[in-house]
């Protein structure tokens, strides 16, 4: 090797050693700087112990002054002096057991005194000189709203918003509440189509939540760089006062470089390159449906009526509607066949269709949350009317689809107490016995997973399967063999928040919808469809308003799924979706079940199906 060549090698390994400098530098001031933040807002929960001296109007005066470190803002517990705590062989008395009656918040400190005002009390509880004040007992209950971006840079609000989630939970002196649980309370709270938020808004959101507080984090650009703002709220939405820090070297928060979005083209991420021998499908936007007049909740596609052609299912909350491609004129549509009114009153956990009692026509599964457990419903299309067929107490089923379109009916049993799971038991596979639909076998999948949100495949045709399921912060797994072979970002899917009549909001769950792959191309290598909801505007109370939907193609390379499609962004947000043969032309597409207006605040509900080529 010249010279030369081996001293541009040299400065080559240079200039990578620090640009990886660069960015774990990065990561490290942004790690360093939250810290330092949680630290600062330990100040708004000091640990202190003083008296109330006075009462005047609306303001309590308190015997804590200057000297004990404190800031405006504060909050402080009052106490009531209770049982004494009293060692059970000496019989000593050890302390006093002192019970919160209500909080306090710092409105003005002097030298020797300090002045607050009441935050909340109990029913009979009179603030009175002599009351003793202190710290706030155990964990302080704080509910973090999503980071808002004031920047104009684009930058990974995301990624350092579970970094911040995941260093106050760390502290010790939290309990977090992350933006999954403050969206599953808005939905509770009746504000699903999140608009028109306010103080009084967070309040209802706060009803399920009981948050001792908000938090809202922010970037904000200053000259080169970042101001990094935590605001305090109060748990209806009042500002209590902010800390603050400078990231001078915010590389770490810059958006990965990422190829243009468009319709009509492929991505492909550089990590895994596709061979040149095994090129990737095309998926182009095929076309729209009418607007359609209703609130859509599931979507499934199958031959219900026997006659080889797919038909769309489509669930409202009161009503199943049947649809089949048509031409009208130049145009693709999908044609009305018939409505089943008022099948329902109850939320709709699952649907889905596949011929399991082998007699051509494909039946409908549709599962519901009846009060405390499930219902499973199963219907046939039969001679122009949907005819019910079986009806089951306490069981979850899904229709699973493999990339090659084979379709299993799996269940899992769920439990007739609040005090219970909802969910109970092992996933198994069902099949038909000539009068029901009965246990077969059990699903060999880890117990943290549940019927919800996962599906198995074949990913390498070598016979293995493979488990691909939601975690908690809406991430693809794929494990093998319990071995995690990848993950994917997080993703915005759509969930159904599901509280059971009589359970503490608190511990309901939010199920995820199903995940869909399917084999494409002459080499029939799987592919992973997503759909993704964005949420771009941000405002005081950081709660995200779906406004728009995408979708991803993932590529299986046999090691990881690699993306080769991201579509443009459509109005509306996605709730559910299906692979399938919807224009009966012998190619695969993909259904997309879009609501564009909610049927909330006297609203008329509008939805919209999505249809794009994957073949």
């Amino acid at each position: 090797m010249r010279r030369t060549d081996v001293f541009m090698s040299f400065l080559v390994v240079l200039a990578l050693q620090f640009v990886c400098a660069q960015g774990t530098c990065a990561q490290e001031e942004f790690a360093r700087k939250s810290k330092l933040l949680i630290q600062e807002l330990h100040t708004f929960f000091p640990v202190v112990t003083g008296t109330v001296v006075s009462v005047r109007d609306e303001h309590i005066f308190i015997d804590i002054g200057l000297h004990e470190n404190i800031r405006v803002g504060a909050q402080l517990a009052l106490l009531a002096e209770g049982i004494e705590i009293v060692d059970p062989k000496s019989q000593k008395v050890l302390g006093k057991y002192e019970e919160q009656i209500g909080a306090i918040q710092l409105t003005e400190i002097q030298e020797q005194f300090s002045v607050a005002k009441a935050l909340w009390t109990e029913a009979t509880t009179e603030i009175a000189p002599g009351t003793h004040v202190g710290s706030i007992p155990g964990k302080v209950k704080v509910a973090i709203l999503p980071i808002a971006d004031q920047t104009e840079q684009e930058l990974q609000t995301d990624s350092a918003y579970e970094f911040f989630v995941d260093a106050m939970r760390a502290d010790g002196r939290f309990t977090v509440l992350d933006a999954a649980d403050i969206k599953a309370a808005a939905i509770t709270a009746g504000l699903a189509s999140f608009s028109d938020l306010d103080r009084q808004a967070l309040s209802r959101i706060n009803t399920s939540l009981e948050a001792q507080n908000f938090l809202q984090l922010s970037f904000q650009a200053d000259a080169d760089t970042i101001l990094m703002q935590a605001l305090l709220l109060s748990k209806d939405g009042r500002e209590i006062g902010k800390a603050q820090e400078i990231l001078r070297d915010h590389a770490a928060l810059q958006q990965r470089v990422t190829p243009e979005k468009s319709a009509l083209r492929q991505d492909v991420q550089q990590e895994v390159p596709v061979a040149e021998t095994q090129p990737a499908a095309k998926q182009t936007l095929a076309w729209f449906s009418e607007i359609l007049p209703i609130r859509v909740h599931k979507i499934a596609v199958g031959d219900l009526t026997g006659d080889g052609r797919n038909e769309v299912i489509l669930a409202t909350q009161n009503d199943l509607k049947l649809f089949e491609y048509a031409r009208l004129g130049e145009k693709d549509a999908f044609r009305p066949l018939t409505t089943m009114k008022g099948y329902n009153d109850a939320k709709i956990l699952a649907l889905g269709v596949a011929d399991i009692n082998g007699n051509g026509r494909e039946e409908i599964f549709l599962t519901t949350l009846r009060s405390v457990s499930a219902e499973l419903r199963v219907f046939e299309f039969d001679s122009g009317t949907f005819r019910e067929i079986q009806r089951n107490n306490g069981i979850v089923m899904r229709i699973l689809r493999s990339p090659e379109g084979e379709k299993i009916l799996v269940g899992q049993r769920t439990s007739a107490s609040t005090s219970l799971d909802f969910l109970s038991g092992k996933i198994s596979v069902y099949t038909w016995d000539g009068n029901n639909y009965s246990r077969h076998r059990t699903l060999n999948v880890p117990g943290r997973v549940d019927i919800f949100g996962f599906t198995t495949a074949d990913l390498d045709g070598d016979g293995s399967k493979a488990l691909l399921y939601y975690d908690d912060f809406d991430r693809v797994d794929v494990l093998r063999e319990g071995t995690r072979l990848w993950r994917s970002r997080k993703n915005e899917a759509y969930r159904i928040p599901v509280v059971r009549k009589g359970e503490d909001p608190k511990k309901g769950r939010r199920i995820p919808g199903k995940i869909e792959l399917v084999a494409l191309g002459q080499d029939r290598h799987v592919h992973l469809i997503l759909f993704e909801n964005l949420s771009p505007f941000r405002f005081i109370e950081g709660l995200p308003l779906y406004n728009a939907s995408r979708i991803h193609v993932l590529r299986w390379t046999g090691e990881s799924f690699e993306r080769i499609f991201q579509s443009e962004d459509s109005d509306g947000y996605t709730v559910d979706y299906a692979v399938a043969d919807v224009d009966n032309d012998g190619r695969q597409e993909v259904v997309l079940a879009k609501v564009l207006q909610g049927d909330d605040f006297f609203k008329r509900p509008k939805s919209q199906l999505m249809v794009y080529e994957l073949d």
